[in-house]
């Protein structure tokens, strides 16, 4: 399993360990012929990130994370790769 350090934390208790909840767009391709719909899609494509929320283990605090939060944790996808 591979990991990297992530600068955050909660900003009510302060602790490090936390559930963190990415929201991504996707889009769906499909060939529409004739007028008809087909129930398969051809391909599907992912999109950009819509949002970002975090869930603290230790006190229950849930938070969105902003432009700060954001860059710390591409920092730290970066360090996976």
């Amino acid at each position: 399993m591979s990991r990297a350090r992530i600068r955050l934390h909660c900003p009510k208790c302060k602790s490090k360990s936390f559930e963190l909840y990415e929201a991504f767009e996707e889009i769906e391709i499909r060939e529409v012929v004739d007028g008809w719909l087909p129930k398969e899609r051809l391909d599907h494509e992912a999109g950009g990130r819509l949002s970002v929320s975090c869930r603290c283990s230790n006190c229950d605090h849930k938070w969105q994370l902003r432009a700060a939060g954001l860059a710390a944790l591409d920092v730290a996808e970066e360090n996976l790769n």
